[in-house]
């Protein structure tokens, strides 16, 4: 459930042009985000320039709850594959890195025992 609600967000934001913020520790990434390169049997690919005009590429294979980033350099046009994850056990975590308050505190507001 969770996994095909995150699914549906990310579809809905990429389907419009956002800028992207992402700091590593050697630099800090300004891209355009564009709408998917291929949402073709279950794959959503994503593609962002880096400031130096290398293309950093997301796959994410939907029906796995896998993501894959690629780095390709502009210059020599060699692909390097940086990271691969599965998502599967990150959807069934109810927080991480939460700030308070946290969901079960709300929940526990909400409702008293």
């Amino acid at each position: 459930m969770r996994g095909t609600m995150l699914a549906i967000a990310m579809a809905s934001c990429l389907g419009t042009v956002a800028v992207m913020s992402v700091r590593t520790a050697e630099t800090t990434l300004q891209a355009q985000v564009h709408q998917p390169a291929s949402s073709a049997e279950g794959l959503l690919a994503m593609n962002a320039t880096t400031p130096t005009g290398d293309q950093l590429i997301t796959v994410i294979d939907r029906q796995q709850q896998v993501m894959s980033v690629y780095l390709v350099e502009s210059k020599t046009g060699e692909i390097n594959l940086k990271s691969v994850r599965n998502l599967r056990w990150d959807f069934m975590m109810d927080e991480f890195n939460g700030t308070k308050p946290l969901p079960e505190e709300i929940r526990a507001l909400v409702h008293p025992r």
